[in-house]
């Protein structure tokens, strides 16, 4: 019997300390390009280990990113040992739901069903992360509603922000916004000056929230924001690419509003956020922490879900 060994491509430093003869290596488009190359070449160090019959090699199994590693390594410039199977979601056709592929086309726009559904390297990271965004389009003047108040919050010192919305008619209408507030308790001696009645407040926070701070205080900022919000959160935020999407897919079902004239900083970011290098929305502008917020609130209500058109490739 041989011995399976799991490591996380997250912490390549983990990737130590063992040898074996085969691998396989899962969705490592989904990290950034620097990050997937040292986990590559961390695992293909591990390559060590000798078995009488075995030719030693990694499969990979990936859904398209755009021109990311895979891309690179498997499709653009690829040497003799590495090859490359790409798939579509039609190959599993018999398998799905009828309507399965058709709701596909519906909710996803052309560069995702390239990628997600037939298998294709596409750029994903062209022109802003926020593209769909239009200020005259997805501006909804809004008046604040004696209902519950829907709260996305980032948490980072001298940024933390708010972002408010209600819910009307299924669609998600954002209509104030704090942004730039030195940490969480001053967010919260805000919202406390500006809602003294303490109105049902529901908030959509970073999930990292429950275990730090962004002030000087003992309390975490979940247990701050908890002052004035009852929380909604998951063990783990969203992938980065699938909240991004999820508000670009909202803007563009007509799901989502933003009053621009209340939300000005926020309409700007939307405008503004590029892409770094990686393929990432750029965190060196300083425009990216209203969005943040907007997006854990947005994922929550418009979660994006990927199908499962895939590479599958090997070297060795």
């Amino acid at each position: 019997m041989g011995t399976i060994i799991c490591r996380s491509m997250d912490r390549p430093a983990s990737i130590i300390g063992f040898k074996i003869a085969r691998a396989l290596v899962d969705e490592i488009d989904t990290m950034a390009l620097d990050k997937a190359t040292e986990a590559w070449r961390k695992i293909i160090a591990r390559m060590r280990l000798k078995i009488l019959g075995v030719v030693n090699g990694i499969g990979v199994t990936c859904t398209p990113e755009g021109f990311l590693f895979v891309y690179n390594h498997f499709a653009k410039n690829p040497t003799k040992l590495y090859s490359m199977v790409q798939a579509s979601t039609f190959e599993n056709e018999e398998y799905l739901p009828d309507d399965y592929i058709e709701s596909l086309y519906e909710t996803y726009p052309d560069q995702l069903v390239s990628a997600y559904v037939l298998g294709q390297f596409v750029n994903l990271t062209s022109g802003s992360v926020y593209s769909s965004f239009d200020r005259q389009k997805n501006h909804y003047s809004y008046t604040e509603r004696n209902t519950k108040i829907l709260m996305g919050n980032d948490f980072n010192v001298m940024h933390t922000c708010g972002i408010l919305a209600q819910m009307e008619n299924g669609v998600l209408r954002v209509y104030k916004e704090y942004v730039d507030m030195y940490d969480t308790p001053e967010l919260v001696n805000v919202i406390q000056k500006d809602y003294p009645h303490k109105p049902l407040m529901l908030s959509f926070p970073d999930a990292s929230g429950k275990n730090r701070h962004s002030s000087d205080a003992s309390a975490s900022d979940h247990a701050t924001i908890r002052k004035v919000a009852q929380l909604r959160v998951n063990k783990s935020n969203p992938a980065i690419k699938d909240r991004y999407m999820a508000v670009n897919k909202a803007l563009d079902d007509g799901l989502l509003t933003i009053d621009v004239k209340k939300c000005p900083e926020l309409a700007e970011a939307l405008e503004q956020q590029s892409f770094d290098k990686n393929g990432l929305p750029d965190k060196s502008s300083g425009v990216d922490h209203p969005i943040d917020g907007l997006g854990y609130l947005v994922y929550w209500y418009f979660p994006i879900s990927k199908p499962k058109a895939r590479l599958s490739m090997n070297i060795g």
